[in-house]
């Protein structure tokens, strides 16, 4: 009987740990676990660095994505505007299926890191590309122009059948599998609703007598927002304050260009480049040093991709709370504020 057991642990130990190395079936289990077994995680509904951190002091509730949905009034679409774009949590999340933009009469995307699209362009539209990443992914993700090209592929009339078909890379494959297996681990053997006042209670214990909390998460100076860490020490080249050489400046923009060129050539009227900024970076630049990344890119003489620039806008929006305080995107104004940002270069697009 003691064999049995031992063995039926074993195996059970073995599934969860298979499932949680593998994106795909991860993505299969959380979705059935939420909804037909009712087991809920408060990992993500209180904002993405709660659940890194599990500080009660920042646990508020994420907006819910359908009110902007229902509460957003779009105007007659130009019938003229086709976007895509390569984006990342800023856009994808709370864009999940449609699109909010007034402006564009199709929205369609492809995710950074997760998968790789091929996409049918109408010759009778103007087809916009949008590039947009948060600042802290520039700096990996813009020097490997192949691995850009490799997320959205524009293919021809001979191959539109088979447009908008998921290929992952191997690159992607290989940098997914195990990359959030402690993450996946510890969802699908301790995230549950019943063990949160524990994480609770031994977080907050750590912040308040010790000085201490997650090595990912940062705490304001101010104490009323919490910022992602490899944001903001300086050490990482993800950070808002890690040193930026002039000649690593003008290699980015080297390849910004290339990224540009090769995409007006596949077919796109236009590749418009958009950074939206980590939050540290407006809400409190003198937290260090900043480095500048955004707007020395923007403004770089030699960039030649245009830019819709979010960070200004968000620059002047920084009195309202214009990011979650306990997540490492945007609230609602804020996102709202990008949204229009963008849209309002469409609208020069649908003329």
């Amino acid at each position: 009987m003691q064999r049995i057991l031992l063995l039926l642990t074993a195996g059970i130990f073995s599934i969860v740990f298979i499932v949680s190395s593998n994106t795909s079936w991860m993505k299969l289990w959380t979705n059935y676990r939420t909804t037909a077994l009712h087991f809920s995680s408060d990992r993500y509904a209180f904002g993405d660095l709660y659940g890194l951190s599990y500080l009660s002091p920042f646990k508020d509730k994420a907006f819910p994505i359908e009110e902007l949905k229902l509460n957003y009034i779009r105007e007659r679409p130009s019938n003229n505007v086709h976007l895509y774009s390569i984006c990342d949590s800023y856009l994808w999340t709370f864009l999940p299926n449609d699109s909010l933009f007034r402006h564009a009469e199709n929205y369609q995307f492809t995710r950074w890191d997760y998968e790789a699209k091929k996409f049918y362009l109408n010759p009778s539209k103007n087809n916009i590309l949008l590039l947009e990443m948060v600042e802290r992914r520039v700096r990996y993700t813009v020097p490997d122009t192949s691995l850009v090209y490799k997320h959205l592929e524009v293919v021809d009339e001979a191959q539109k059948q088979n447009v908008s078909d998921i290929t992952p890379s191997s690159w992607l494959q290989s940098h997914l599998f195990n990359k959030n297996i402690e993450q996946n681990l510890e969802f699908n053997l301790f995230d549950y609703p019943i063990f949160t006042p524990f994480k609770e209670w031994k977080a907050y214990l750590n912040y308040v007598v010790f000085n201490r909390q997650s090595q990912d998460v940062t705490v304001s100076k101010t104490r009323n927002q919490l910022y992602y860490s490899p944001t903001v020490v300086s050490t990482a080249n993800t950070s808002s304050f890690n040193s930026l050489p002039e000649q690593e400046v003008t290699s980015l923009v080297a390849s910004l260009n290339q990224i540009y060129h090769h995409y007006r050539r596949a077919g796109f009227t236009e590749v418009y480049l958009a950074i939206m900024p980590n939050p540290v970076t407006v809400l409190e630049p003198r937290l260090g040093a900043y480095n500048n990344l955004i707007p020395r890119l923007q403004h770089h003489p030699a960039l030649q991709m245009p830019v819709i620039d979010v960070y200004s806008k968000l620059q002047h929006l920084r009195n309202q709370p214009i990011y979650q305080r306990s997540d490492s995107h945007w609230s609602k104004i804020g996102f709202l504020a990008g949204i229009a940002q963008i849209d309002s270069t469409l609208a020069t697009q649908s003329k």
